[in-house]
């Protein structure tokens, strides 16, 4: 529950792009109950034709292999719905030239009623992947603001796995005030200084281990924990660094 409350404004943005198929649809089904044939042929046809845009636009953003999550990878969400509705209105137009309003009520045929799935199905599926997708996209921002316990710690778990993305989830872990110290304890030995800066700098990271990465092979790191617990007062000399430096560039 507490990743689906931090992962709902993401959600509500992304399902953006399905409101000119789920209008469509509305609209279509009114139609149908009013037994109005042509205007509910038109509404078929335009709602077909918006799910069909958003799909094509967002198929690789939603079900692809490789998602990206960058802000302008997200200006898809922001087109594909201003896309599908001129694509929509296009097909309106269209359709009301074919589907004339007749001067006799005319009845809906069945195959004509059973069409409207094709709309419904592919609302389904824009819907799912955008849950889905928004989800699997969200874990950095899930592990920054979640409190559960539970959830971090499985956080914690699919990025050691690949589930999860294992640089972003660690660090806004470590940047989470309520992260547990048990969690903070193991990820400062990331491979990562950026990660381990992070731990040092969290006000629940225990002492101890605040300590433990004054010797860290990362400078930034050591001076992050010089200005947390200050300098020792008697020189010692300097145990093996904690942790790994995963660049030069870093030392």
């Amino acid at each position: 529950m507490d990743a689906i409350l931090v992962s709902l404004p993401a959600l509500l943005f992304s399902s953006l792009c399905a409101l000119p198929l789920a209008l469509g649809i509305v609209a279509a089904i009114g139609r149908l109950r009013a037994g109005v044939r042509a205007a509910y042929l038109r509404h078929l046809a335009a709602s077909c034709t918006a799910g069909a845009v958003a799909l094509a636009l967002l198929w690789s953003s939603l079900f692809g292999d490789n998602l990206s999550r960058s802000s302008t990878a997200a200006l898809i969400f922001v087109v594909a719905p201003v896309y599908a509705a001129l694509a929509q209105a296009m097909a309106y137009g269209l359709a009301a030239l074919v589907f004339r309003k007749s001067a006799t009520p005319q009845a809906i045929s069945a195959g004509a009623k059973i069409a409207l799935l094709a709309p419904l199905l592919m609302l389904v599926v824009l819907l799912y992947g955008v849950t889905a997708s928004t989800m699997r996209g969200n874990d950095s921002t899930v592990a920054r603001k979640a409190s559960d316990p539970a959830t971090l710690q499985r956080l914690l778990e699919q990025s050691r796995t690949g589930a999860a993305d294992a640089f972003g989830v660690p660090l806004n872990l470590a940047q989470n005030a309520v992260t547990p110290p048990a969690i903070l304890s193991d990820i400062a030995q990331h491979t990562h200084p950026a990660v381990r800066a992070q731990v040092a700098r969290n006000p629940a990271t225990p002492q101890a281990v605040v300590e433990a990465l004054r010797y860290d092979c990362a400078s930034f790191v050591r001076k992050i924990v010089v200005e947390r617990l200050g300098p020792r007062d008697v020189p010692e000399p300097a145990p093996a660094p904690t942790g790994q430096c995963a660049l030069a560039r870093w030392r």
